[in-house]
């Protein structure tokens, strides 16, 4: 089951090219952003802030609904940005999450409960400030990243 997590997980590109395909902009790259990429900040936010797996998250209807208007938000950034999202992005992704396995964790919680640098600044952040710039409302991930704030650099109270 680990091994099929890890090819889901490694599917989704969760590295620093998340940072690159949340940050392309319209003029220039919008049919290279990938929409899994759009998806990414909703499910690490969630799952990072909650401290909980997929599965957990998936099931409890509060983290459901985090988790869609999270990745809504994205999906209205991503189209005021000119990225082709399709109308029923918000439906497919939520059915590939519900295809996960429950006992999944993102690489974004392994850092956390690691005591690692985390990427929220490029994932939920990202969509936070994009958003701000924009103007486009984006609460649910400025909250998830103000959650995750101070664990940016690992452990809470850590050295900046």
């Amino acid at each position: 089951m680990r091994k099929t997590a890890a090819r889901l997980w490694a599917s989704l590109q969760i590295s620093d090219r998340a940072a690159s395909r949340l940050q392309c902009s319209a003029a220039s790259s919008a049919g290279a952003c990938s929409p899994s990429g759009w998806s990414l900040a909703a499910l690490s936010g969630v799952t990072t802030a909650a401290r909980a797996p997929v599965g957990v998250c998936r099931a409890d209807p509060e983290l459901r609904a985090t988790f869609e208007a999270a990745m809504t938000e994205a999906w209205r950034l991503g189209r005021k940005r000119g990225v082709k999202l399709a109308d029923d992005f918000i439906a497919d992704r939520m059915k590939f999450v519900d295809g996960l396995p429950a006992e999944m964790r993102t690489s974004m919680q392994h850092d956390l409960e690691a005591g690692k640098p985390l990427e929220a600044p490029w994932l939920c952040g990202a969509v936070a400030r994009m958003s701000a710039l924009d103007g486009v409302e984006a609460p649910v991930n400025r909250t998830l990243y103000a959650a995750l704030k101070p664990f940016l650099h690992g452990p809470a109270g850590a050295a900046r």
